[in-house]
């Protein structure tokens, strides 16, 4: 019987009480025992399982007074719940925050991290980039001084040769003299240019010229003029009609044009013989000007008020080009006075006076000179080189000067490092000027962004650049000699300055950082959700044990009085406590226990 079982544990108790609680079970439940029974095992069943599930409720009822088993206080079940609940609340709050905090700090250093990597690779490859143009513009500076350096003692060779002096200078062969420094540095015009310090210089040159020229136009090449049309006021009509030439082949009417302007054409009669039926002239189109070419019995020019040749009304000291190598559609510009144009000027004055090479000031190839003689890139900024030319047997007495012109725009070597038109070149002089450059990588040439520095200010702070020393030292290195130091600020000495841009940054700087920090927090965030719904899962199960257990302790309480109901709590932590015990003590235990039925 299951009574009987459940009063073995109460050997403390008399006789009386046992009897009395079986007569109150007898009168409480007359009408059915079995169920008695049922209700009975029930609850001994429930409240074992509420002391796995509650380990600390039941102890709290060993040797206490217990007024209710459904009371609110401290000891009773209930409270112990509530504390157990308020606990784990804590603890799910710190795991939430934990796991937040775990988010944060991960993708934050990732974030940190990789922007960091990608900001160093950035600035690396600037630093590279930076340093291969920087030295590359100085490399390009020495190599154009090397070459006027080159031609000009060509030409003390062509004088000592000759037994030439300043006023009484010319070869022939001055298109191929000039023609590797024309390629190598890339310039349009190579000339060279008399210095006349007085009346006497002057008249001598004139003289000299007239006789070389027979009072006609002066060439670049070695024999006069030979124009096929007659006079210079017509011009070719027809450049594209071609004539077949033995041992030459086919020559367009044009090309035979342009050799015979620059005096390359030994053979005037020959070209005038077979030009006769092929080659048509006739005045030039109305909206071209015809200008005169001045002859060397007019003598020596510059540019009027109307933008056209007049006679030359300076001061002293004069230079004349005399000798003159240029690609383009130029007119000629023989004799044209180079210290009677204010850029020119500036730089000429410098070489008479320190008798050192340099670099004249920026300027544009804008006006009447250059509309209307020196033709070809209008608009394009450029630089003369002027070089001294020294006499026979002296460093002192200046026979005249070697210019190149130099396009800013091919101021470019040929191996510019990749990624190299990402960055902004600002070229700036000691004269006040500044220009903004790009690479154009694929024309490999210089793109004028505009006057002044126009780099984005935002990448100040990396600019990397020359230094004025690094200029001197490779003009010093290519020319021999250097500007005095107590002159150094009557000189335009250039300093290159290179700025990453907003597009190079974009090569390396990307949103990888954030898509990374994104992807770790969206990992943390899936952990936290699988928590929630583990920690949902857990609370609904302990809610349903909890729901159960109230359960079975109001019928427990509907069916035993109080003081049973603590005789039974004592006998389940009774029971609880000889768990422990082995087999063989647990059959001797049962062999001793008494029957009190």
């Amino acid at each position: 019987m299951v009574i009987k079982d459940k009063t073995e544990s109460f050997r403390g108790s008399s006789d009386e009480e046992v009897d009395g609680y079986h007569h109150h079970h007898a009168n409480s439940n007359s009408k059915n025992k079995n169920d008695d029974n049922v209700s009975v095992d029930s609850f001994d069943v429930q409240s074992t399982s509420g002391a796995s599930a509650y380990s600390g409720a039941p102890s709290t009822f060993g040797g206490k007074d217990h007024s209710s088993s459904t009371g609110d206080g401290s000891d009773s079940p209930a409270a112990l719940v509530r504390n157990e609940d308020f606990a784990v609340r804590i603890l799910r709050l710190l795991a939430i925050i934990l796991l937040l905090a775990a988010a944060a700090a991960a993708g934050s250093m990732m974030y940190i991290f990789t922007s960091r990597a990608e900001q160093s690779s950035f600035e690396r490859s600037f630093d590279e980039i930076a340093s291969k143009i920087l030295d590359s513009f100085l490399e390009e500076t020495a190599a154009k001084f090397w070459n006027a350096r080159t031609l000009a003692a060509g030409l003390n060779g062509v004088m000592d040769s000759g037994g030439m002096n300043k006023t009484h200078l010319f070869t022939a062969a001055w298109e191929e003299l000039s023609e590797e420094a024309r390629l190598v540095s890339d310039v349009n015009a190579v000339s060279f240019a008399p210095f006349l310090f007085d009346e006497d210089e002057l008249r001598g040159f004139r003289e000299f010229t007239i006789d070389k020229t027979d009072g006609g136009i002066p060439t670049s090449g070695p024999n006069p003029i030979c124009n096929y049309c007659g006079s210079q006021e017509l011009i070719n009509t027809n450049p594209d009609a071609t004539i077949e030439i033995g041992g030459i082949g086919s020559v367009s009417c044009g090309a035979i044009y342009g050799s015979g302007q620059s005096g390359s054409v030994s053979r005037c009669e020959f070209v005038l013989e077979v030009t006769e039926d092929v080659c048509m002239c006739g005045p030039p189109s109305p909206d071209e000007v015809t200008l005169p070419v001045r002859t060397t019995l007019e003598g020596m020019w510059m540019i009027g008020d109307d933008g056209l040749a007049v006679d030359d009304t300076t001061s002293p000291p004069w230079n004349p080009v005399w000798l003159m190598a240029q690609d383009g559609e130029s007119k000629s510009t023989f004799l044209y006075n180079q210290m009677s144009e204010p850029e020119r000027r500036r730089v000429l004055n410098g070489l008479i006076k320190h008798k050192v090479p340099s670099f004249s000031e920026i300027f544009s190839r804008e006006g009447a000179y250059y509309e209307n003689y020196a033709k070809g890139s209008q608009g394009e900024l450029v630089t003369s080189l002027a070089f001294p030319v020294f006499e026979l047997d002296s460093d002192e007495d200046l026979a005249g000067s070697i210019t190149l012109e130099l396009y800013w725009r091919n101021f470019i070597p040929s191996n510019f490092p990749v990624d190299g038109d990402l960055v902004d070149v600002v070229i700036s002089n000691t004269c006040g000027q500044e220009y903004t450059f790009r690479i154009d990588e694929a024309n490999n040439e210089l793109d004028l962004v505009g006057k002044g520095n126009l780099h984005d200010t935002k990448f100040s702070s990396y600019v990397k650049s020359t230094e004025l020393e690094k200029y001197d030292d490779a003009v010093r290195l290519a020319s021999g000699v250097s500007p005095p130091d107590e002159d150094l600020d009557q000189f335009c000495r250039y300093q290159f300055f290179v700025y990453p841009t907003q597009d190079l940054q974009d090569e390396y700087v990307t949103d990888e950082p954030l898509i990374f920090t994104i992807i770790v927090c969206t990992i943390f965030v899936f952990t936290t959700a699988v928590f929630f719904l583990y920690d949902f899962f857990v609370r609904r199960r302990q809610r349903l044990v909890m729901d159960r257990a109230t359960r079975t302790g109001e019928i427990v309480s509907s069916l035993f009085p109080e003081n049973v109901r603590a005789r039974l709590y004592e006998s389940n932590i009774t029971k609880s406590g000889t768990t422990a015990k082995t087999d063989d003590d647990d059959h001797d235990d049962n062999n001793n226990k008494k029957s009190y039925f």
